[in-house]
């Protein structure tokens, strides 16, 4: 019998507070873990007539991309706006 405690299910320990992109990368993990990592769509995206539901597919996958690259997308993406942010506050001054 399983205790109360068990897991239920691999998502368990993603907290559903995180970032998109934290909780993005921490799926595909636990995918690869239990052997999910071949489940990649090709997407592309008609940025003309992308819905919210294309752009999150893509977007997905282009963190599935960098996680394959030892990249983390939130970092990443956190150090970019860092660098817009300081350009910004040049262009201000």
């Amino acid at each position: 019998e399983r205790s109360k405690t068990a897991t239920k299910s691999m998502l368990d320990g993603i907290p559903k507070t995180l970032p998109a992109l934290s909780r993005a990368q921490k799926l595909i993990n636990k995918m690869q873990r239990v052997g999910c990592s071949d489940v990649v769509e090709d997407v592309t995206c008609d940025w003309e007539k992308v819905s919210e539901d294309d752009f999150g597919k893509w977007l997905f996958e282009q963190v599935r991309k960098a996680e394959a690259k030892g990249i983390d997308a939130e970092l990443a993406l956190r150090r970019y706006c860092t660098v817009k942010e300081k350009m910004i506050r040049d262009w201000e001054s």
